[in-house]
C-alpha cells in the first residue's frame, strides 16, 4: 500500500505542478457539432477515411488525460478512488446523454427516410457517422480506466457500481482469507447482476476447491448473465458432483441456456441427452456412486486445486441438432436457436440495394405474406427473413432489432415481448427499411451487447468501413475480449461481398454462434 500511495502521491503532485488534476473533469464542448460540420464530406460518400480522420481528430485531445487517469487511479487508495469515480459517473452520466441525443437525431432522419435532396438529413447522418463512435469511445477510456483500478476489498461496499466492479476484478488470492470472503459475498448477494459477474468472474483465480460453491450457488441467480457464467465454470473446472444441480437448473430454464447447460452435462458426463431433464433425472438414479467416485478421482488427482485464470475466449458450443434439443424458437437464414432473449443487427447499406446472388431455403416461419420475398434484392431477402424468424418467436420471448449503416437506428430502446402486438410493430418497421449508407458493425455490436440479449444475429454484406473500430482484426479482438463474460451468442449471415469473411467466420466461432454465407 505504501508503494501503491507513494506512486499515487508523485502522479499527482506532478498534475499539480502543471496545475492538472487527473480527475478534473474532461470537458468536451456543449456545441461540439459545430465544430465537425465544417470538416464533414460534401454530399453522401462510402469512403470511411473522412470520417474516421475526424472520429481521431476529436479524441486526440482527450488521449493523454486518459492515460494520465489511468495511471493515476492504478495507484489510489481506496479513499480517494471513492472521488475519482464519482467524477468519471458524472461525466459518463452527460456523455450518455449527448450519445441518446445523437442517435435521437438519426432515429428520426431513419423514420422519415432516406430523402437525399435534404441537406439537413444528409449532415445528420454524417455527424452520427463522427459523433456516435466519438461519444462511444469516451465512455470505454472511462471504463479501461475503472478496470485499471485496485481499489481492494472494502470498495466492494460502496454504493458506486462501477467502484464494486473494478473492486471485484482487482481482487487476487494474494489478499488473503479476507478477499476470498468479500468476493464470495458479492458473488452471491450484490444488487448489481454486473457486480455479481465480475465477482464470480474473479474468483477463477483462485483454487477451484476455494470456490467450487460458487458457481453452483449462481445457477439459481435471477440474471441470465450470472447464470450462463456459472455453467460455462462447472464445466471448465470439471465440477462433476454440481451435475445433479445442473440437471436441476436445466428443468427451469427455458431459452439458450438449455443449451448451454446441455453442452455443460456433455462436456462432465461424456452422455448427451438433448436438454431432456427427465432423461437426466432417470440416469442420475442410478450413477449416483459413478458422479462420486469421478468427482474423487479428480480430487485425488489435485485438478480441484487447479485455478482457472488463464481461461480461453470461446463461448459457448456451436448450436446444432436442434430438432433432437426439442426443437427451437426461431430461425434466421437457416441458423436456428433456442434463445428467448434474441436481438437482430441488420446491414441496410447502400450495397443491400443490390440483387440477391441465392435465396436461402425456407427452413420455418413462411405463412401467408411471408411465404416469399417481395422483390430479388439483398435487402428484399433480408427483410423477408426477418419476417419469418420474428414470427418465429414463441409469446414469452423478448426480441431486439437493430439496423445499421453509417450509424444505426434500434427499432425500440429495450428489447420487448414477442407477442400479438409486438409482432405486428417488428413487422411494420421493417417493411419501412430502405437501405442506404455504408458499413459501421462496431457501433451497431455495442448497441447489440448492451440490449440484455443472450444471443445476436449479425448480417452483413461488407465488411466493416465505419465506426469507432473498423480494422477487422481490433474489432475482432475488442468484441471476443468484452463477450468473454458477457457470453452472448453471435450468430453470423454473410452475403454477397462477404460471402466467405473471415471476420464473421471467427466472430461466430468464437462466441459458439454459427456462421452461413450466400453469394
Amino acid at each position: 500500500m505504501a508503494a501503491r500511495a507513494l506512486v499515487a502521491l508523485v502522479l499527482l503532485a506532478a498534475a499539480a505542478a502543471a496545475d492538472k488534476d487527473p480527475f478534473r473533469p474532461i470537458k468536451v464542448p456543449g456545441k461540439i457539432a459545430e465544430e465537425v460540420e465544417p470538416n464533414l464530406p460534401k454530399g453522401i460518400v462510402t469512403e470511411a477515411a473522412p470520417f474516421d480522420a475526424l472520429v481521431r481528430k476529436l479524441l486526440e485531445p482527450y488521449e493523454k488525460d486518459f492515460e494520465e487517469r489511468r495511471q493515476a487511479v492504478a495507484a489510489l487508495d481506496p479513499a480517494r478512488m471513492k472521488a475519482a469515480f464519482a467524477a468519471m459517473a458524472k461525466e459518463n452520466a452527460d456523455w450518455r446523454k449527448r450519445l441518446a441525443r445523437v442517435e435521437a437525431d438519426y432515429a428520426e432522419v431513419f423514420n422519415r427516410g432516406w430523402m437525399e435532396a435534404s441537406e439537413k438529413q444528409r449532415d445528420t447522418r454524417k455527424l452520427a457517422a463522427v459523433l456516435v463512435p466519438f461519444y462511444r469511445t469516451l465512455l470505454l477510456r472511462n471504463r479501461a480506466v475503472a478496470e485499471a483500478a485496485s481499489p481492494g476489498a472494502d470498495a466492494l461496499a460502496s454504493p458506486d457500481e462501477e467502484l464494486r466492479r473494478a473492486a471485484a476484478r482487482a481482487l487476487r488470492p494474494e489478499g488473503g482469507a479476507s478477499a476470498l470472503a468479500a468476493l464470495l459475498r458479492a458473488a452471491k448477494d450484490d444488487a448489481s447482476p454486473r457486480v455479481r459477474a465480475a465477482a464470480l468472474a474473479a474468483l477463477l483465480r483462485w483454487k477451484i476447491s476455494e470456490m467450487r460453491a460458487a458457481p453452483v450457488a449462481a445457477l439459481a441467480d435471477p440474471a441470465w448473465e450470472v447464470r450462463a457464467l456459472a455453467i460455462a465454470i462447472l464445466a471448465r473446472a470439471k465440477l462433476v458432483e454440481a451435475v445433479p444441480s445442473l440437471v436441476d437448473a436445466l428443468a427451469r430454464e427455458k431459452g439458450r441456456l438449455r443449451k448451454d447447460i446441455d453442452d455443460a452435462l456433455f462436456a462432465l458426463t461424456g452422455i448427451k441427452m438433448y436438454g431432456d431433464a427427465g432423461l437426466w433425472r432417470d440416469w442420475l438414479a442410478s450413477n449416483g456412486e459413478w458422479i462420486a467416485a469421478k468427482a474423487k478421482e479428480l480430487a485425488d488427482a489435485l485438478e480441484y486445486e487447479k485455478t482457472l485464470e488463464a481461461w480461453g475466449e470461446e463461448g459457448p458450443g456451436e448450436e446444432g441438432d436442434e430438432e433432437k434439443r426439442k426443437g427451437h424458437t426461431s430461425a434466421f437464414y437457416g441458423i436456428t436457436t433456442q434463445s428467448r432473449r434474441v436481438v437482430f443487427v441488420v446491414d441496410i447499406s447502400q450495397s443491400m440495394k443490390d440483387p440477391a446472388g441465392a435465396k436461402p431455403a425456407a427452413a420455418t416461419g413462411g405463412k401467408g405474406a411471408y411465404a416469399s420475398p417481395k422483390g430479388d434484392t439483398k435487402l428484399d431477402i433480408a427483410k423477408w427473413q426477418l419476417h419469418r424468424a420474428i414470427e418465429d418467436l414463441p409469446d414469452d420471448a423478448v426480441f431486439g432489432i437493430i439496423v445499421y449503416s453509417e450509424s444505426y437506428k434500434a427499432w425500440e430502446e429495450d428489447l420487448v415481448a414477442a407477442n400479438a402486438r409486438g409482432k405486428k410493430k417488428a413487422h411494420a418497421f421493417v417493411d419501412g427499411i430502405e437501405g442506404n449508407g455504408t458499413t459501421n458493425i462496431s457501433d451497431s455490436l455495442d448497441r447489440a451487447l448492451d440490449s440484455g440479449a443472450d444471443t445476436i444475429f449479425l448480417l452483413s454484406d461488407g465488411d466493416p468501413n465505419r465506426g469507432r473500430v473498423s480494422g477487422l482484426d481490433a474489432l475482432l479482438a475488442e468484441l471476443l475480449g468484452r463477450n468473454r463474460m458477457l457470453r452472448v451468442v453471435i450468430h453470423t449471415v454473410g452475403i454477397g461481398e462477404v460471402e466467405g469473411s473471415a471476420f464473421l467466420k471467427e466472430l461466430a466461432r468464437a462466441t459458439g454462434g454459427r456462421y452461413v454465407g450466400f453469394r
